[in-house]
């Protein structure tokens, strides 16, 4: 008896509350513990393929939610190794890098939810995702791409950055990412040293691509790089002096004195220019910039005013006073000790998101499995549809279709799994806005039966509006 529980969250409302403008999905190197959820929860913790939503209120206190899990993931991108199992112990290694399309005409606008978000891996060179019309497609870790709903669209291919490096031969995992209105690029890498033609990058140099070198498709994505194009916008070193010149402190309480590996990047939302330390010709926006060293944790940096805390909707995200405790991305502390961010990328801000996931890993317990529901309004009903799925197949994947705005939902086109529900039940979120639903393994009577559960409730933050959904779909 084979035993699945993949998970799909969807509906992310895209209307701002009251002061915040903008929210951040990160990643981390390796955990982050959300506040108020179980400990031992599966959506209490977050691993380094998994990443969390926060909207930094200057005004009132704020946390992390759970964003996209594991099971996620394995439920967008499918059967991409072929064993008729959605649910991959390891998929994708780390998540390194998190990116949305800003150049104009057609940048990305939301709502952001895991399906919109383009993503970079670092999984030993390649991995497969199972798509609608061409079968299993490989990724590279040096891709940057989404898939969902049986589709994958790349962004920027490892072979184009190569083309940009001017060297088609070497192995490269992009670490970071991001694009400003006019199509220019800024990108680091995973690896400690990177040998392309002409010398060594190292995994805190900041590179460039200059707009003028890349050709853009109907859709927004790179359709060719003029080779030889990209340039080191700012030394590894340079960036150190930026962060320590940042007057923040790391989790043990002493000063920053380098930002070493960089992960997340993103255009910063604040006004201002940045002059390359490389070359005084080349200007661009200032760059929001983060560290995968444990020692910085959840410092954001900025690189306005030669170095300092990156300010999101009014909150400095940098610790001007010692030590770096989670606060700044509303995340727990970990007994063991904290780690650092590891992707990252700034958006409109998103208030109403559902997830969901299953403390068991797809396993059921005597004879039953548990879901996980949160965040949800404090004390809010939460609809779960049960539906049947005939789709078990080798290199299969769940179909998803976005609802239509006028049935009601609020705050963009959620994705609907579950189409034919046949069994419908009601359970409420506790004052944490979290929720368990524990129901029978149908495996145990009839094996090899394909269930798809979806949940339809308040979201937090979204002023009571039923206008998210989270969806589980579950392989006996």
């Amino acid at each position: 008896m084979r035993h699945t529980l993949v998970t799909l969250a969807a509906g992310l409302a895209a209307a701002p509350f009251a002061a915040a403008q903008h929210s951040l999905i990160v990643s981390p190197d390796a955990d982050f513990v959300i506040r108020g959820l179980p400990g031992t929860s599966a959506l209490g913790a977050v691993d380094d393929q998994e990443s969390i939503l926060v909207t930094p209120d200057a005004q009132n206190p704020y946390e992390a939610r759970p964003f996209r899990t594991f099971s996620v993931i394995n439920t967008m991108h499918g059967d991409g190794d072929l064993d008729g199992d959605l649910n991959d112990t390891d998929k994708y290694g780390d998540l390194n890098c998190l990116f949305v399309k800003n150049r104009l005409p057609n940048p990305d606008t939301g709502p952001f939810e895991p399906g919109n978000l383009y993503m970079s891996c670092s999984f030993n060179t390649t991995a497969a995702v199972a798509t609608a019309n061409s079968g299993v497609v490989t990724v590279r870790d040096g891709d940057v791409w989404r898939a969902r709903n049986g589709t994958l669209e790349f962004f920027i291919t490892e072979t184009q950055i190569l083309d940009a490096l001017g060297d088609s031969t070497a192995d490269i995992d992009i670490d970071g990412m991001c694009q400003d209105q006019m199509g220019s690029l800024w990108f680091t890498f995973w690896d400690a040293t990177n040998s392309v033609a002409g010398g060594s990058l190292l995994d805190g140099d900041l590179m460039h691509i200059p707009a003028s070198a890349i050709s853009y498709d109907a859709n927004g994505n790179v359709q060719s790089v003029l080779f030889g194009s990209a340039v080191l916008w700012a030394s590894e070193s340079q960036m150190d002096a930026l962060a320590a010149n940042s007057g923040t402190f790391r989790q043990d309480g002493t000063a920053v004195t380098r930002a070493g590996d960089l992960s997340g990047l993103n255009i910063d939302v604040g006004p201002g220019a940045w002059q390359s330390p490389q070359d005084p010709n080349l200007i661009g926006p200032n760059l929001i910039f983060t560290s995968n060293f444990l020692e910085n944790f959840d410092n954001i940096w900025t690189t306005a005013n030669a170095g300092s805390a990156a300010v999101i909707n009014g909150v400095t995200m940098g610790y001007t006073s010692g030590p770096a405790d989670g606060s700044k991305l509303g995340i727990g502390q970990l007994a063991s000790g904290q780690d650092a961010i590891n992707a990252m990328v700034v958006v409109p801000a998103q208030t109403g998101w559902i997830a969901v996931d299953s403390p068991l890993a797809g396993g059921s317990s005597q004879g039953q499995f548990t879901l996980e529901f949160g965040r949800l309004e404090p004390n809010s009903p939460l609809g779960v549809l049960v539906s049947l799925w005939s789709m078990d197949l080798p290199g299969g994947f769940v179909p998803a279709v976005p609802l239509p705005s006028t049935i009601g939902l609020v705050g963009g086109n959620p994705w609907l799994e579950a189409l034919n529900p046949q069994v419908a039940f009601t359970i409420m979120a506790d004052a944490n806005g979290y929720a368990t639903l524990q129901l029978p393994d149908p495996g145990t009577v009839t094996p090899g039966v394909d269930l798809i559960i979806q949940g339809v409730g308040q979201a937090f933050g979204n002023g009571g509006n039923f206008s998210a959904t989270g969806t589980a779909s579950v392989t006996f």
